[in-house]
């Protein structure tokens, strides 16, 4: 619901006493797990599978420029409801604010 793009991933100082989130965050999921099936990870340094939280940003950025998605994102916008009408790639996602 926020103005920016990246939910708790976009860390800022100011707001780092409201989200779990640190200035040092690594995931504790592989970014190979956490990767979109149509965009898998840029190379990283040897064996980064834990990448950090601005590492998860800037992928959140580059698939969002990549197919072109921000028209279609509404900031801001409280998603109640989330329906995947297909599981093939390039398919309709219907999704209720």
């Amino acid at each position: 619901q926020g103005d920016a793009m990246g939910g708790v991933w976009n860390y800022r100082d100011e707001t780092a006493a409201t989200k779990p989130m640190y200035r040092h965050l690594r995931t504790n999921l592989p970014k190979e797990i956490m990767a979109f099936r149509e965009l898998p990870w840029p190379n990283l340094e040897p064996n980064a599978s834990f990448v950090t939280h601005r590492q998860v940003l800037d992928y959140l950025h580059h698939y969002r420029d990549r197919f072109k998605l921000e028209p279609f994102i509404r900031y801001r916008t409280r998603v109640t409801h989330l329906r995947i009408l297909s599981d093939r790639v390039g398919d309709t996602v219907e999704y209720i604010s």
